[in-house]
């Protein structure tokens, strides 16, 4: 079986407890990169949130790719915008009137900030702000106009409020839209046409590679559509959410134990 691209979430993934990659692990992708493999790094996050894995890794430039939002956008290293799949005010509105329902913390992600009409962070916002080095905007309702765009939603508090605000969803929130949840106290939402799977099969085909020559790794709930693909080869974590182990082809060791290397080194670089 031979592989052309590698697509890795991070958070649970290829980083360990202490948001690093372990040493094995960036042996093994630097070999693979050696090789001509494609290393794409996908993320809820933005670009500037991966920049210190990408730096370890000496990925950069316009021939190497990262998949961020959740799947709402596929950039290139050097910033340019392959493919998106936003949302508008229309979408906004819809948000605001959830949130304002609920006992719960909202952001909205663009390509430059987070916004936000709480004038109280929860502690997973600001913690998502620093894991993403974008600045946190506190605007009222009038600053947010109808020509508003942005990326991704997300839906913050304690797990207990998470549970609570799932359990109150409108049924047409779920239809109408892409809800994963990333940890225990974070709700991603994006453009029912985003997600990590669709974007990684996007991007294999813009590089002239067949599904089958794609291999992943993910652990929670947002890599879950990487592993709903029949043709990808999957490699979930074994401190991955049951949903995302059993849908894998293999269950690779957890990611305190470069679980990931492991798995380049078996599959991949053998």
């Amino acid at each position: 079986m031979t592989f052309k691209m590698i697509a890795t979430d991070l958070d649970g993934t290829l980083l360990d407890s202490k948001k690093q990659i372990m040493p094995a692990s960036v042996a093994a992708l630097q070999t693979a990169k050696d090789l001509g493999i494609k290393i794409v790094l996908t993320s809820s996050r933005p670009l500037s949130g991966i920049q210190p894995f990408l730096k370890q890794l000496y990925l950069n430039g316009n021939q190497q790719y990262a998949i961020l939002y959740n799947g709402g956008l596929i950039q290139s290293l050097d910033g340019e915008i392959l493919a998106t799949e936003g949302l508008d005010y229309e979408d906004f509105k819809r948000f605001a009137q959830v949130w304002s329902d609920n006992d719960i913390h909202c952001h909205f992600e663009t390509l430059t900030n987070f916004l936000t009409m709480d004038h109280e962070l929860s502690l997973q916002m600001a913690r998502n702000s620093e894991l993403t080095r974008m600045p946190i905007l506190i605007k009222d309702r009038a600053d947010f106009t109808p020509d508003f765009r942005f990326l991704k939603s997300e839906f913050t508090g304690t797990a207990e409020q998470i549970i609570a605000f799932k359990r109150n969803l409108p049924a047409w929130f779920t239809q109408d839209y892409s809800v994963v949840q990333s940890n225990a106290y974070t709700l991603a939402v994006t453009s029912k046409k985003a997600s990590k799977g669709a974007a990684v099969k996007k991007l294999a085909e813009k590089l002239g590679f067949d599904q089958s020559e794609v291999i992943i790794f993910g652990d929670q709930g947002n890599d879950l559509s990487m592993f709903q693909n029949p043709h990808f080869f999957k490699v979930a974590m074994k401190n991955g959410i049951e949903p995302v182990r059993s849908r894998a082809n293999f269950v690779t060791l957890d990611n305190n134990h470069d679980g990931v290397a492991l798995a380049l080194n078996k599959f991949v670089l053998k």
